[in-house]
C-alpha cells in the first residue's frame, strides 16, 4: 500500500544539513510504525511532503536500504521492509548485553532523589499505558534515564542505531495490546535497584527486555 499524499509541507530546518534530516525523519516514521511494514514508497510523494526535489529522497531511500530499514526493488520501487527476526534478535541481544550492565551500575549507586525520580516515571507511565505512542515515549525517557543515572549515557547513545529493528517490534505491539505487562516489568527493575540488588536487577532487565521474542509472532503474518 502506498500512503496517502500530505496536504502539507512536512518542515525541515533550514539551517542543518537537509539529507541527514530527511533520513532521520523516514527512519523515526518506520520505527514508529507510521509507514507500516510493507508501505510502499514513493520518491516523489515524499519529495513533496518535504518541499525537496527527488534526488535527497532517492539518497535517503539508500542510506535507509543499507539500514535495513526499506527494500529497493527493480521496476516495482521502494518498500519498507517487514519486520526481520533475525535482525530483532541481534538488536535484542545487544541491548540486553548493555542494559543489564547498566541497571548493575545503577543498583550500586542509586540515591533517593534518583529512586524517586524513576518512581515519578511510572506513576506517567501507568497513566499513558493506554496511549502506546504516548507510552513508548516515556518507556525510552526510563532507559535513557537508567543508563545517565548509571554514568552510561554515551553508551545509550550507540545503542539507538543497533536497537531500532526491536523498537519497530516493541511500537507495532505497544499500538496493539495492552501495556499493563511493562509497567510491571519496570517497577521490578526499580523497586530492584532501590534495594542495592544488582544481580536482581540485572535479572529484572533481562526478562523485561527477552519479551520482545514472545511480542514478536502476535504483530501478524503482513509484517512479517
Amino acid at each position: 500500500m502506498t500512503p496517502p499524499p500530505s496536504d502539507r509541507t512536512l518542515t525541515l530546518d533550514a539551517t542543518a544539513p537537509i539529507g541527514a534530516q530527511l533520513i532521520a525523519h523516514l527512519r523515526a516514521r518506520i520505527v514508529t510504525g507510521e509507514l507500516a511494514p510493507g508501505t510502499r514508497l514513493s520518491e516523489q510523494d515524499i519529495a513533496t511532503d518535504y518541499g525537496l526535489s527527488r534526488q535527497p529522497v532517492r539518497e535517503a531511500f539508500i542510506r535507509l536500504a543499507g539500514e535495513k530499514l526499506v527494500e529497493v526493488r527493480p521496476q516495482r520501487g521502494t518498500f519498507v521492509c517487514k519486520i526481520d527476526a533475525g535482525e530483532v534478535e541481534v538488536s535484542r541481544f545487544v541491548r540486553e548485553a548493555v542494559e543489564a550492565d547498566i541497571v548493575r551500575l545503577a543498583a550500586t549507586t542509586a540515591n533517593a532523589s534518583f529512586i524517586e525520580e524513576l518512581e515519578r516515571q511510572i506513576v506517567v507511565q501507568e497513566q499513558t499505558a493506554r496511549d502506546g505512542t504516548g507510552f513508548m515515549e516515556h518507556d525510552e525517557l526510563f532507559h535513557r534515564t537508567l543508563a545517565e543515572a548509571a554514568g552510561c549515557a554515551g553508551a545509550w547513545s550507540h545503542l539507538q542505531p543497533i536497537k531500532m529493528h526491536m523498537d519497530r517490534v516493541r511500537y507495532l505491539t505497544a499500538a496493539k495490546f495492552p501495556l499493563d505487562r511493562l509497567v510491571s516489568q519496570h517497577r521490578a527493575i526499580v523497586a530492584a535497584i532501590a534495594s542495592q540488588d544488582p544481580d536482581a536487577a540485572e535479572a529484572a532487565m533481562r526478562a523485561h527486555l527477552r519479551c520482545v521474542l514472545d511480542d514478536l509472532p502476535k504483530i501478524g503474518g503482513a509484517w512479517l
